[in-house]
């Protein structure tokens, strides 16, 4: 602001200067009306002079920096100043948006390349992925999705995928997604069997992916059916020969040959641990071929009776105390046999990790969030790393103890197989050094009680 008012006080300095100098003429000649037309003329030269300085400027645009001595008023040199620095201006913003759309173009490029490289990838994938909106309808997928869910370009896009995949169980798991698969038949083959995902995403859309799943049941059929055989075939020359053993164990003279005898012993005991890898096997092997539950009402009182007295049987060995701490009055619809494989290999491993005169204790407490069979015991425990895999098959924490102790490293497999047929699940607790806890949840649908009572017996 300041800048202007100068400007016009030298704009009206310099008008000042040519009034004075016409009257300087008009003075001199005598004449008052030359000095008026004298100065009226300086006065037109003038603005003529500025007016071809101005567009002179505008006309070099580019040439900031050349200036102009024919602009004579301030006013003129703060105009053709003002008009050089908008050219500048526009000059640097020309730039600038050249700038950015070169790194536009870029970007769109990296983007299209980005885009193409991962549909390309898509498309590789031997999985069907289908891309989903809010209302579950088709957006986008790949060619495997055509083979697998006969998804075609022209007819399903925009469907719903339960509209596709026609299948009752498979629309009650869409209407509440979860992270565990869903397995269902392929719409176009029945003989392939899918096994599907789905995640949501931030913005309430969701990605399906399908996996063929047949190849990988048909290896398990074949693995199942060689463990089965192999089992079976095993254990009748294992039953006759650990047979023999106990008979040349019982009549053979143990004075002559003590040597003999000890051999005799060891024999015995390695044919009797393969006798129970085998009984375990065979077992695994019915649980993963019979996918029929065989459901019976089993009360909980006389069976945790019978658990409680081979429990003291298999301990009566090592001296360790029993405990039984359990709920009366209840029943569980399950399977008998099973059930009681699954609390026979829970206290076999308790009494087995745990040192002589220790302490086990069998459990079983129902409350509104389900029905809880426990064994607990003060042993040598298990180290935090190994717990996540104790139910994997033939995985033992220590491989020479446990052979030492005649596990057969199958128990818990069992234990889980057992739990995951009557919908249970299975959760250990251990500290090396105090013990360990597992303890065996079952749904409330699977108890009925009959009466409340709580009993101990030791």
């Amino acid at each position: 602001m300041n800048e202007k008012l100068t400007i016009w006080a030298k704009e009206f300095l310099f008008l000042a200067l040519i009034v004075t100098v016409s009257g300087v003429v008009g003075y001199l000649y005598e004449s008052p009306l030359l000095g008026v037309v004298s100065g009226a003329v300086l006065l037109l030269a003038l603005h003529f002079a500025q007016v071809f300085a101005l567009s002179r400027t505008l006309s070099q645009a580019a040439t900031a920096g050349s200036k102009s001595h024919l602009v004579l008023s301030p006013i003129g040199r703060f105009l053709q100043k003002e008009i050089r620095n908008l050219f500048a201006l526009q000059t640097d913003q020309a730039a600038s948006v050249a700038r950015y759309k070169k790194r536009g173009r870029k970007r769109q490029r990296a983007l299209s390349d980005a885009i193409s490289d991962f549909r390309n990838f898509i498309e590789a994938l031997p999985d069907a992925v289908v891309m989903l909106d809010q209302e579950h309808r088709v957006v986008f997928w790949n060619q495997a999705a055509t083979h697998l869910l006969g998804i075609s370009s022209a007819l399903d896009r925009k469907r719903s995928i339960e509209s596709l995949i026609n299948d009752s169980d498979f629309t009650k798991f869409m209407k509440d997604v979860s992270d565990q698969p869903f397995e269902v038949f392929s719409p176009t083959s029945s003989k392939h069997l899918l096994s599907i995902r789905v995640v949501s995403t931030n913005d309430q859309r969701y990605l399906l992916q399908a996996q063929d799943m047949t190849r990988v049941r048909q290896l398990e059929d074949v693995r199942r059916d060689f463990v089965a055989n192999a089992s079976h075939e095993l254990r009748t020359p294992l039953t006759v020969v650990h047979g023999y053993l106990e008979t040349l164990m019982d009549h053979y003279p143990q004075e002559e040959s003590s040597e003999l005898m000890r051999i005799f012993r060891q024999m015995h005991l390695q044919t009797d641990r393969i006798k129970r890898i085998v009984e375990d096997m065979l077992m695994l092997s019915r649980l993963d071929r019979d996918p029929e539950k065989s459901n019976e009402m089993i009360d909980m009182d006389e069976f945790f009776q019978a658990g409680y007295e081979e429990a003291v049987t298999l301990a009566s060995e090592k001296k360790h105390e029993v405990l039984l701490d359990c709920d009366e009055g209840y029943s569980f619809m399950g399977s008998v046999e099973e059930l009681s494989s699954l609390l026979t290999n829970l206290v076999s491993n308790a009494v087995r990790y745990t040192p002589e005169k220790g302490t086990i204790t069998i459990g079983w407490a129902v409350s509104q969030e389900g029905a809880y069979l426990s064994v607990k015991d003060n042993g040598i425990g298990i180290e935090g790393q190994h717990i996540s895999r104790l139910t994997e098959r033939f995985y033992r924490v220590d491989v020479a103890r446990s052979r030492e102790l005649g596990g057969t490293g199958l128990g818990l497999a069992i234990v889980k197989h057992v739990l995951s047929r009557m919908d249970g699940e299975l959760s250990i607790s251990s500290r090396p050094g105090l013990g360990s806890a597992f303890v065996c949840r079952f749904p409330t649908s699977s108890v009925s009680q009959n009466a409340t009572e709580n009993k101990q017996v030791s």
